[in-house]
């Protein structure tokens, strides 16, 4: 069994911009797709909204980032199991992992 722990990282204190999250810590099985998902509410015209992984003992490493526009970027090697959706329009964004790996145990953090 894979354990992936979903927190919550908050990188925009500005009034009226929250990222909040709505999954609990999820306990998937190799090979299976997990979706991690995102609330967020803010005041900005033009925003993205990214992911992190962090592995316990290592540095936090950026997965990717979905702009308002839906233009989506990738961090540099990213294994295309990682992908994102943003629904502007209910203000969620998700990330989804497919055929998860041991190696995907992490902390997940969305930022906005």
């Amino acid at each position: 069994m894979l354990n992936l722990f979903v927190f919550l990282f908050i990188s925009d204190l500005v009034f009226g911009n929250t990222v909040s999250q709505e999954d609990r810590p999820s306990i998937v099985r190799e090979g299976k797709t997990v979706e991690l998902t995102c609330k967020y509410t803010t005041s900005f015209t033009y925003y993205a909204l990214a992911f992190y992984q962090h592995t316990q003992g290592k540095p936090r490493l950026y997965l990717t980032q979905r702009r308002d526009d839906d233009a989506e970027h990738l961090a540099t090697n990213l294994d295309r199991r990682f992908f994102t959706q943003l629904k502007s329009r209910d203000k969620v964004t998700t990330l989804a992992i497919a055929k998860t790996k041991m190696e995907d145990s992490a902390t997940y953090y969305c930022a906005l």
